[in-house]
């Protein structure tokens, strides 16, 4: 694809290009479409608001859609993910009720810093392994590059965003899982 555009696998085979902008607006227009109600009534912390002051112009998940995107238009591999998986999976600034908080911006340099390592042509299997530290990359991984984050049971609800992970060092399965 072009600069400033985000490709999109076809069912045939093929990638159709998305000018940036345009797959932005669908992606917050999904977000909010998808938002549990809670969340609407804070739209505009998630969601920004244009003219906003003291930093309210752009939104924590915002923020993070176009870190989401960035990412799918610079990796082939992130690029191979159809676009319905991406939007269940890869697109939400949530899982649960955690808090909402700015952590894709936190973790984009770790999982950058490992991902850049991998060919061009690396599967998703391989992607998750690097991440995570599975095979010949047990010592490097996004774990240790976060401060060394281990498993602590019964942590849940204190302990399970991905900003209190970090700073804690520890989370239960339930942090754990969604802060990968």
């Amino acid at each position: 694809c072009p600069p400033f555009s985000i490709p999109w696998p076809q069912t045939n085979g093929s990638t159709t290009c998305q000018p940036a902008a345009q797959a932005s607006d669908e992606a917050l227009s999904w977000l909010r479409a998808n938002a549990p109600p809670y969340d609407l009534e804070n739209a505009d912390t998630l969601f920004g608001a244009p003219g906003g002051v003291d930093g309210l112009e752009f939104g924590v998940a915002a923020v993070a859609a176009n870190l989401t995107l960035d990412a799918r238009a610079e990796h082939a591999w992130a690029a191979a993910v159809p676009q319905d998986v991406f939007n269940d999976y890869v697109l939400p600034y949530a899982c649960a009720n955690e808090p909402r908080t700015n952590w894709p911006q936190l973790m984009q340099p770790v999982v950058s810093a490992l991902v850049d390592t991998l060919p061009e042509n690396a599967s998703i299997t391989e992607v998750a392994a690097q991440i995570n530290g599975y095979g010949t990359n047990a010592s490097n991984n996004v774990w240790q590059s976060l401060g060394g984050i281990t498993f602590k049971s019964s942590q849940t609800p204190l302990v399970f965003d991905p900003v209190s992970t970090a700073a804690f060092g520890h989370a239960s399965c339930t942090g754990v899982s969604v802060t990968f």
